[in-house]
């Protein structure tokens, strides 16, 4: 402003000083911050996706306010919104969503037949198209509506009725396949839901995989059913199951529950009191299976072949290496595959940079110990099922200063512990490789092109480490001693500090 004032006090013509653009450059602030209050809108889990739809009307220049809206909807909607009281907006950020969104969907205006909005678009190679029929005659079984392009694609006007599918179906079910990553079309479908569910807390993508097909990264860090290995005639209750399935409430004790379980950080207290870390093993499983037991033998040696070709890899890659080595080493025959696969996230990240001649090899290395690592986990029946309950902890205020300041909690802890001799050397070890490996996560999420890039690793190893901190809560509080002297009061503030910095960090 003040170069505009001296530009006019210097007698500029008017009409040329009209035209002349604001910046030398455009400006692409409103874009960063529209993208990350959509991904915030769409991932808190109190019902913000009706202020997103609204907000993305203004953005477009909608005349309405939201859509199948008119001029009488849009005025009902606005006297209501003001009427309401003080004490009606104190009330819970979900408890007001859910009354606004039910309140806006009785003014929308009925749809056509044809333009019915439906519960599922099938996405689908065509060379899948035997799958996609099975899947379609199960959603028939539950009375959900879908599109799907055998059925309701007309040859000659393709890309249209993909375009309105997109447009009407809710959620997609993508049936993963080679053919399927290789194909633009199937891609492009996968894309526009991506887009609007970057999160994935509103489980917009129900994906189910077909065969061994390396799906792209952005791909594969949304959790999906796998029918690969599993019997024809058990596909009919597995897609009923998946379709059916809804993530736990976003609560502290479904995400105390999940994180700590599942995830099982192995925090213990021995005998004389102490906080302790151990391996978390596959309980009561007194053999293992000739399947598991066979991958893991490739998977042992895929990794000694990636690591005598690690010379060329970044830091943070070398690190998620040797941990995976150390804790694969220390399980034994029943390592904790959970723990196992946040490293793997972070080579299969990594590789993302990894480009020309001289690094294929090293690449290529990469990509054979991630299959081999992913046999495994497909020879887990528990797997998928563990992999869509941590799916509910979202992780949306996870940002470089957050974690930052998380991992300055957990260094407290550490510190904290050992100082006052209340840790095993097992517990402190592992507290000092979580501090270690949650340094490079920060940098890694203040990079320029972090928003671009999959945060899979990163989300993984968050949820690890919270489950770390409410074991290691747990654990505290259940030691008389550390109640009961000022030292241990003191050890307990650092902890529960550093678990509700995890919960921040949620949305909690």
């Amino acid at each position: 402003m003040t170069l505009d004032s001296a530009a006019l006090e210097a007698d500029a013509d008017t009409l040329a000083f009209g035209f002349t653009p604001l910046w030398d450059l455009p400006q692409n602030w409103f874009e960063e911050s529209w993208d990350a209050a959509r991904k915030w809108m769409s991932g808190s889990g109190q019902g913000f996706e009706i202020w997103r739809e609204w907000y993305y009307g203004r953005v477009e220049g909608l005349s309405h306010a939201f859509a199948d809206f008119d001029d009488a909807a849009d005025e009902a909607f606005y006297r209501w919104i003001v009427e309401q009281d003080d004490e009606w907006w104190s009330r819970e950020p979900a408890e007001v969503n859910a009354e606004i969104k039910a309140f806006v969907d009785t003014l929308r205006k009925p749809k056509d037949a044809s333009d019915t909005r439906v519960d599922f678009f099938i996405s689908y190679a065509g060379e899948d198209e035997a799958a996609a029929r099975d899947i379609a005659a199960v959603l028939d079984d539950l009375g959900k509506s879908y599109l799907v392009q055998y059925r309701d694609f007309p040859q000659s006007n393709f890309v249209n009725m993909m375009n309105e599918a997109m447009e009407r179906a809710d959620r997609l079910i993508p049936v993963y396949s080679r053919s399927y990553v290789a194909s633009d079309f199937c891609k492009a479908e996968w894309n526009h839901y991506f887009k609007i569910d970057p999160s994935g807390a509103e489980r917009r993508i129900v994906g189910f995989k077909l065969d061994g097909a390396d799906l792209t990264p952005l791909m594969d860090q949304f959790v999906y059913e796998r029918l690969a290995g599993t019997p024809r005639d058990d596909w009919p209750e597995v897609i009923r199951k998946w379709v059916d399935w809804e993530p736990l409430n976003l609560t502290r004790a479904n995400v105390a529950q999940t994180t700590t379980t599942i995830l099982d950080p192995g925090v213990e207290k021995t005998k004389d009191d102490k906080l302790h870390s151990s391996p978390a093993v596959e309980r009561n499983t007194p053999e293992i299976p000739a399947q598991l037991a066979n991958a893991m033998a490739s998977l042992r040696m895929m990794l000694a072949l990636v690591k005598h070709s690690q010379r060329n890899m970044s830091v943070m890659m070398q690190g998620a290496l040797e941990l995976y080595q150390f804790y694969l080493d220390e399980g034994g025959d029943q390592p904790s595959w959970d723990g196992l696969d946040r490293y793997v996230a972070v080579l299969a990240e990594g590789s993302l940079s990894m480009s020309g001649a001289e690094l294929r090899e090293e690449k290529k290395a990469i990509e054979q110990f991630i299959s081999a690592h992913k046999k495994c986990l497909d020879a887990r029946k528990q797997a998928p099922y563990r992999e869509r309950e941590l799916s509910h902890v979202p992780l949306t205020h996870a940002t470089s200063e957050a974690i930052d300041e998380f991992i300055d909690s957990l260094k407290d802890l550490r510190e904290t512990a050992y100082a006052q001799d209340e840790s095993t050397q097992e517990y402190d070890r592992q507290a000092q490789n979580l501090i270690r490996q949650g340094r490079d996560f920060v940098f890694e999420a203040g990079a320029l092109d972090a928003e671009d890039r999959p945060d899979t690793a990163r989300k993984r190893f968050l949820r690890y480490v919270g489950g770390f901190a409410i074991k290691t809560l747990t654990v505290l509080g259940s030691i008389a001693s550390i109640r009961s002297s000022p030292e241990g009061q003191k050890l307990l503030a650092v902890a529960e500090e550093l678990v509700e910095k995890f919960y921040e960090m949620v949305g909690l």
